[in-house]
């Protein structure tokens, strides 16, 4: 299938906003090993004078996921499609410290002008995208977007799936461990306990909101604790909780 041919549009409004489409769920098959790999894709764009039907974004994920991928040409092969939505220009949020470098070259293979926020995690590009502003220029949204990334402290709860060991002590295959940008800075029996030891280290004094994404796999009565908990030991914070759905990470966290 022409993942081309699955977008159609329509004429945009005066002043449109971000277009969200998210949750798409996908299954792929990796060509180097040729196992499967699923997820769920997220996609954002801002129309200039043409909008794709949100049906549409959803079936050229399918059409480009059918083919034998890397994440890498996936991405590319989304990013390609859509960019022939017409645009002046554009920012990128690449969500991840290693595909920063990558976003950085684009500049120099397309003809729009492309401007690049270097956030590291989802929660750094959500605070970036309250700070965007459709009415102002792209040096002033993408200045404004990387001041709202730079108040951010990140980190996330994953399960470690072989023994090693972290700036909390030897690591087991099964604990639950909590990442920051200084490494592994906490490790614990339970998710919930992993995500109370983060946030306990993220905030300070001067902290003034939380925000938890909660994963596929995350147990209701732990996210009831760790919420507890934030009112309790962090009465200074705004505490905002969604649902994000993300596989193999329970809790993505952010204070700002």
């Amino acid at each position: 299938t022409d993942p081309d041919a699955q977008l159609t549009y329509t004429e945009a409004p005066e002043r449109a906003g971000i277009v969200l489409v998210r949750d798409v769920p996908f299954t792929s098959v990796c060509v180097h090993h040729l196992l499967p790999s699923f997820g769920k894709a997220h996609v954002a764009y801002l129309p200039a004078r043409r909008l794709a039907g949100l049906s549409k974004v959803a079936r050229l994920i399918d059409a480009c996921a059918r083919r034998l991928q890397i994440q890498e040409r996936l991405t590319a092969q989304i990013l390609e499609a859509v960019e022939r939505c017409p645009a002046d220009s554009v920012i990128v949020l690449p969500n991840n410290k290693n595909i920063v470098p990558v976003a950085e070259q684009v500049h120099a293979l397309t003809t729009r002008r492309v401007e690049v926020v270097p956030t590291q995690a989802i929660v750094e590009a959500l605070a970036a995208l309250v700070a965007y502003d459709p009415q102002a220029t792209v040096d002033t949204n993408a200045a404004a977007m990387t001041e709202a990334v730079q108040r951010v402290r990140t980190g996330e709860v994953t399960q470690a799936v072989r023994d090693g060991a972290g700036e909390g002590g030897p690591i087991k295959a099964g604990d639950w461990i909590a990442i920051s940008r200084d490494g592994v800075s906490v490790i614990a029996k339970t998710a919930v306990d992993a995500a109370i030891g983060l946030v306990d280290r993220l905030a300070d004094d001067e902290s003034e909101l939380v925000t938890v994404l909660v994963g596929a796999d995350a147990v209701t009565s732990d996210t009831a604790r760790l919420e507890e908990h934030l009112a309790l030991a962090h009465p200074q914070l705004e505490i905002e909780v969604h649902e994000g759905d993300q596989p193999l990470y329970p809790y993505l966290v952010g204070v700002e």
